[in-house]
């Protein structure tokens, strides 16, 4: 029962290797098509103006842990009596 688990465990892993000793390899036509798209869309990114945008910082107050963080930022360890 042990030996039957260990090989259905590795079993995908066997499969792997016989591909690979055949020069067959798993998601190379994938891999070339995200590829391309990804070299299409950073083309086009590229080719369109950008223009940045400041926000200013009064927009965004801070809160949450940031307001915990900045209040307790200035203040020293404090002191053992």
């Amino acid at each position: 029962m042990n030996t039957m688990n260990f090989l259905i465990a590795i079993a995908p892993l066997l499969l792997l290797v016989a591909a690979l000793c055949l020069n067959r390899y798993p998601g190379e036509t994938t891999i070339g098509h995200l590829r391309r798209f990804v070299q299409h869309a950073l083309a086009a990114v590229a080719l369109t103006p950008v223009r940045c945008l400041r926000i200013p910082e009064a927009v965004f107050p801070v809160r949450g842990g940031l307001l915990i963080a900045s209040s307790l930022a200035g203040r020293g360890p404090p002191l053992d009596q």
